[in-house]
């Protein structure tokens, strides 16, 4: 992990830094991101650790929301045949000695409730008399909901979202990490600070987009009849879009360095924008 997150240091700054004089760098979105960078790869050495699982089973056959917020950790969601919903939670936390990690892990709060039609899961809100400023918190989350929940909120500061098999609206945003979306079919509101964002084998509707500030974007649409408009940008990464044949769209293609170029098919029904400060675009 740490030795991956330095590398990416050096390619981005590389990147960056490297630029001709018709690009201008902004230099305190590059200061951010590496300083974003640095903070994630920082690993707790020698330090004592304490963790447990726990499954929380709800009824949510009435449920149509879902909302999740984390702080560090992966969290995957996906549908299964089932009007429960399925809450499987690993918690992780290293201190300074065994007895301080375990005192930490029994004091540990977190929020699972069903009410409203909507089920939230809260891992975010300690409730900690005492916590040092290098304890080092970990909470995986694994999700299985029905069928029937259509919206989905999701905030991570540091990890992975991985999400498949949902049908609706999903809302993604995570500072530090990559979204993974398959075999889907939803309006998408996904944002990335440092990471990539990766769609495949996914149905598009509504006014959808996808926007990273460091990473690449990858869309393997399975069909976007349903999509009034698709957004993807970048600053610093590429941008790669399929599309099948019989999509209709109008194009509108803005690359580094490159004039922009607007490409269309059919009849142009679906509005796309795709974006890259820095990096390149394959539009096909």
């Amino acid at each position: 992990m740490k030795k991956n997150l330095c590398t990416l240091i050096v390619i981005i700054l590389t990147l960056l830094t490297g630029c001709t004089s018709q690009f201008k760098v902004n230099e305190d979105i590059v200061k951010n991101i590496s300083d974003k960078i640095i903070k994630t790869a920082i690993e707790s050495e020698g330090k004592e650790s304490a963790e447990k699982s726990e499954t929380h089973k709800l009824d949510a056959s009435d449920s149509i929301n879902l909302i999740v917020a984390n702080t560090v950790g992966d969290i995957s969601i996906a549908n299964h045949d089932s009007k429960d919903a399925v809450i499987d939670v690993k918690i992780k936390i290293k201190s300074d000695s065994k007895e301080n990690a375990e005192k930490l892990l029994n004091d540990y709060k977190y929020s699972i409730e069903s009410k409203s039609n909507t089920i939230k899961i809260d891992t975010v809100k300690h409730e900690y008399s005492i916590i040092k400023n290098d304890d080092r918190f970990n909470v995986n989350l694994n999700i299985k909901i029905p069928n029937n929940i259509k919206h989905i909120t999701v905030t991570n500061n540091v990890g992975s979202v991985k999400v498949e098999n949902i049908n609706g609206e999903l809302k993604a945003d995570t500072n530090v990490g990559d979204i993974n979306i398959t075999n889907s079919n939803a309006l998408y509101k996904i944002k990335v600070d440092v990471g990539k964002i990766s769609l495949k084998n996914c149905a598009v509707s509504g006014k959808s987009e996808f926007k990273t500030n460091t990473g690449d974007v990858t869309i393997s649409a399975s069909d976007i009849s349903a999509a009034k408009y698709i957004e993807s940008s970048t600053n610093v990464g590429n941008i790669k879009m399929t599309l099948p044949e019989t999509s209709s769209y109008k194009a509108e293609i803005n690359e580094f360095m490159e004039k922009q170029r607007i490409v269309t098919n059919k009849d142009g029904k679906t509005d796309i924008k795709l974006v890259t400060n820095v990096g390149k675009i394959d539009f096909n």
